[in-house]
Formats: C-alpha cells, sequence, structure tokens
C-alpha cells in the first residue's frame, strides 16, 4: 500500500493539463493561469464539507468522499469559474474527476488494485486479502464519519514529475 503524503491531501477540482491529456505552457502563460486562479480563489467561499465515507475504488484507491455543507463554498460553482477562467484547459469531459459536485481525497493506493470475481460482487486477485482490506477501510470510514474539514486554500500545482503529489515527486506549488 501507498500511502499518500498526508501534509499533501488535497482534493482536486480542475486540472489545467494532465498526464493524460497533457499541454505545453509557457513561463508567461504559467503565470497568466495563476493569476487567473488566485482571481477565482479571491472571489470563492472556502467549502465547509463533512466526510460522509472512506472507500476503495476498482482500480485500488482509498478515497475520503466529502459532501459540501451549505454554509461554504460549492465545488461545481467553484470548477464552473476555474473551467471559465482557465480556457486552454481540457474540457469537462477530459478532465479526471467527471462528477462536478465531487469531492474527494486519496488517501492511500494498493499496489495492486483488487479484481472483481466473476459474479462482481466480491474481489479477488490481490496481493493482499481483498476482504481485509475491505473491512479495514470499512472500519476507517466508520471512525472517520462525520469529521468536518474547511478547504479553505485553493492551490496551482505544477507536476513536474509524473503523479508527484501522489508519488512524492518533484512539483511546484504556488498559493492562490
Amino acid at each position: 500500500m501507498w500511502l499518500q503524503d498526508s501534509s499533501l491531501y488535497h482534493a482536486t477540482l480542475m486540472h489545467a493539463s494532465s498526464h493524460m491529456r497533457p499541454i505545453a505552457a509557457s513561463a508567461a502563460q504559467v503565470l497568466e493561469e495563476h493569476r487567473a486562479i488566485k482571481d477565482v480563489a479571491a472571489r470563492t467561499c472556502p467549502i465547509q464539507a463533512v466526510l460522509e465515507r472512506v472507500v476503495v475504488t476498482a482500480s485500488g484507491v482509498i478515497v475520503a468522499c466529502w459532501q459540501a455543507m451549505s454554509e461554504g463554498g460549492e465545488p461545481a460553482l467553484l470548477r464552473q469559474a476555474l473551467g471559465q477562467a482557465l480556457p486552454d484547459a481540457p474540457p469537462k469531459e477530459a478532465q479526471m474527476v467527471k462528477e462536478p459536485a465531487m469531492l474527494h481525497t486519496t488517501l492511500a493506493r494498493l499496489l495492486e488494485p483488487p479484481a472483481a470475481s466473476a459474479d462482481g460482487r466480491g474481489q479477488t486477485g490481490m496481493a493482499v486479502d481483498s476482504a481485509h482490506v475491505v473491512a479495514a477501510v470499512a472500519q476507517l470510514s466508520d471512525t472517520l464519519c462525520g469529521l468536518t474539514a474547511q478547504f479553505s486554500q485553493v492551490w496551482f500545482v505544477q507536476e513536474l514529475d509524473l503523479l508527484a503529489l501522489a508519488l512524492q515527486g518533484r512539483y511546484i506549488k504556488h498559493a492562490a
């Protein structure tokens, strides 16, 4: 299991570029994107959220799923504003997070993702015991459910290595 660096926990809202759809940008374009993101962040309320559950995805990523609370900013509106501010970014259908209201934080990645059993209900073929992983994630979910958090910062991150935030690679983080 690869644990996400807890000092880099984040909820991705928008990719101006990604490893799946890279977009080259000059230094001047990066500065313009940073300015645009800062402008959006200055007009946006912090997102208040409550942890709804922790799950393991079919690809073996363990994620905390957040529910935005009514007294804070709305992830879908922030994504929309970022999309307008970053016209060269990949379109909505090419973004990594497909659901505009979704807010999640990656906690860990399994080295070998769980595989569905023939009936589609169980999981088999993992290097670790699938039932143990599912039970551990369920216990984590039960323990953390109801945790509240404020997402009060917007980061503009340039990943210099593939999945740099996830895999402790090189990146440049600009506060917005």
